[in-house]
């Protein structure tokens, strides 16, 4: 009987699998649980491959440590300085003697004299009262000026000396202050 042949693109597959296996590999030696032994087998030559091949590993994560630092740098620089609003106010209300204000209503409401804002609160027999604020709804971000708000920390008549006058119509629109529409 007679033998059939394997076809000749078989024969080079299975040559370039083979060739693929005798390729020389480099050493690999773990440095932390390592025998001395094992570095007695080592030729010079792969002795000295498998330091240069440490030290290439050490610059490369080196290299890796100062790209994420100088990243983290500049991702620190970038982000806003960005403090998030308190969702109430706490505090001690005294009267003119100094002594506590006893079971007073407190409640906020709109700089300039504005609408009340969400329900009060009473105070307790120390004058201490915690006052959570309401949210401020988007219609109500158009009824607050930059005027406004200015009066808060500074007297008309210095506002009115002041780079911001003409801006003091000027309406919080969520984020910054823009020119009415």
């Amino acid at each position: 009987m007679a033998q059939r042949k394997a076809p000749a693109v078989e024969r080079s597959t299975i040559a370039s699998r083979a060739s693929v296996l005798a390729r020389p590999f480099l050493p690999t030696v773990d440095l932390v649980e390592s025998r001395e032994a094992q570095f007695d087998e080592l030729t010079i030559a792969e002795k000295r491959q498998l330091l240069a091949t440490k030290v290439a590993d050490v610059t490369h994560f080196r290299v890796g440590l100062d790209t994420l630092h100088r990243h983290a740098r500049v991702a620190l620089d970038l982000a806003a300085d960005v403090r998030p609003l308190s969702r109430d106010v706490r505090g001690m209300l005294l009267n003119p003697d100094r002594a506590a204000a006893v079971r007073v209503s407190v409640q906020p409401a709109m700089p300039a004299g504005g609408p009340a804002l969400g329900r009060g609160v009473v105070t307790d027999e120390l004058g201490v009262f915690t006052l959570p604020l309401p949210k401020v709804t988007d219609a109500q971000r158009g009824e607050t000026t930059l005027g406004a708000e200015l009066t808060l920390l500074y007297t008309p008549a210095a506002i009115a000396r002041s780079a911001l006058a003409p801006f003091t119509a000027w309406l919080w629109q969520g984020t910054t202050f823009g020119a009415p529409a």
